[in-house]
């Protein structure tokens, strides 16, 4: 009987170790999670602040909107039409005299009459130019690229037809 108690014995102590480390195992996963939750209701209590702080800034900003809403101080299209008059890229000049003909392309083959120029830059910088005016300095490199990079082609030919269409102007006197 003596081996048997001592087996049982050491049996004991292990499981009594076991339980120990078990109990502090716990106790530490469980010290974690409570400063985890302690920080995660800090960071809560914190975000509500911001939170009730912004939704006092949004009352603030309808408010104001209300009022800029009531006082009609946006600008009307024709207050921005002035704007643009005074200033800008076509400055006061938005109807121009044609100071020489559009450009035609010659025509080599017998029996054809001329047709107009293909697109060119040189035309569109002409343009520019004689729209903004002579009391504009002409347009510099840069500014030009600028705007190349910025129109296209296409767009200039669309803008063009519009503007033929909407003013009853035919291909052959433009």
């Amino acid at each position: 009987m003596f081996p048997t108690s001592t087996l049982s014995q050491h049996t004991l102590e292990s499981v009594v170790f076991l339980i120990q480390q078990l109990t502090t195992t716990v106790s530490y996963g469980f010290n974690y999670i409570r400063t985890t939750l302690n920080a995660v209701v800090e960071e809560n209590r914190i975000l509500k602040a911001k939170i009730e702080t912004l939704q006092a800034d949004v009352n603030i900003l309808k408010e104001e909107a209300k009022a800029l809403k009531s006082s009609n101080s946006f600008t009307n299209p024709d207050a921005s039409f002035a704007i643009a008059t005074i200033s800008g890229l076509f400055a006061t000049n938005f109807y121009p005299e044609r100071k020489k003909l559009a450009p035609r392309a010659k025509n080599t083959r017998s029996g054809r009459t001329d047709r107009s120029a293909p697109f060119s830059w040189k035309h569109f910088r002409k343009l520019i130019d004689e729209v903004r005016g002579s009391e504009y300095e002409q347009l510099n490199d840069d500014f030009f690229h600028a705007c190349k990079l910025n129109v296209s082609s296409h767009l200039v030919k669309a803008v063009i037809d519009d503007t033929k269409r909407q003013h009853g102007i035919s291909s052959e006197t433009a």
